[in-house]
C-alpha cells in the first residue's frame, strides 16, 4: 500500500508541475494579464494530491496499514473527486481567459465543483474511519 500511494504522489506531483508551468506559459502566450483559477489547478494537485499521498505513505509505512475495503473506498472516491475539483479549476480558468459570459456554463462548473468538494469531504470520512481502526 505504501507503493500504491507512493506511485499516486508521483502521479500529482507531475501533473502539478505540469499544470504549473502550463499555466504560466500559456497565459504568457496568449498575453492574458488577468486573474483566473487555473493556477489554483497547481497547487491543488501538489498539495492536496502530492502531499498527502506522501504523508499517507509514510504514514502506512509507520504503522503497517493494510489494503481493506474502508481504504478502497477512501482511494478511489478521493481521486474521483480530487480530479473533479482540478478538472472544474482548469474549466474556470479557460472560462475566465477567454471572458465567457454564460451563466449556464457558469452554474455548471460551479455544481461540478460543489459535488467535487462533498465527495472530497466523503473521502475524508472514510479515510478517519479506516485510520480510526488502527489508531484507536
Amino acid at each position: 500500500m505504501t507503493k500504491k500511494y507512493f506511485k499516486t504522489a508521483f502521479i500529482y506531483a507531475l501533473f502539478g508541475l505540469f499544470i504549473g508551468a502550463f499555466y504560466r506559459e500559456y497565459t504568457r502566450i496568449i498575453g492574458f494579464k488577468g486573474i483566473t483559477t487555473l493556477g489554483l489547478a497547481h497547487t491543488h494537485s501538489l498539495v492536496l494530491g502530492f502531499f498527502l499521498f506522501i504523508i499517507l505513505a509514510l504514514t502506512a509505512k509507520s504503522l503497517d496499514l493494510k489494503e481493506d475495503k474502508k481504504e478502497k473506498r477512501f482511494y478511489t472516491t478521493y481521486n474521483f473527486a480530487l480530479v473533479l475539483v482540478i478538472g472544474t479549476l482548469i474549466a474556470r480558468g479557460f472560462y475566465q481567459i477567454y471572458g465567457l459570459n454564460n451563466s449556464a456554463i457558469s452554474a455548471a462548473i460551479s455544481g461540478i465543483a460543489g459535488l467535487g468538494h462533498i465527495a472530497i469531504s466523503f473521502a475524508f470520512y472514510f479515510l478517519y474511519s479506516y485510520l480510526k481502526d488502527y489508531i484507536g
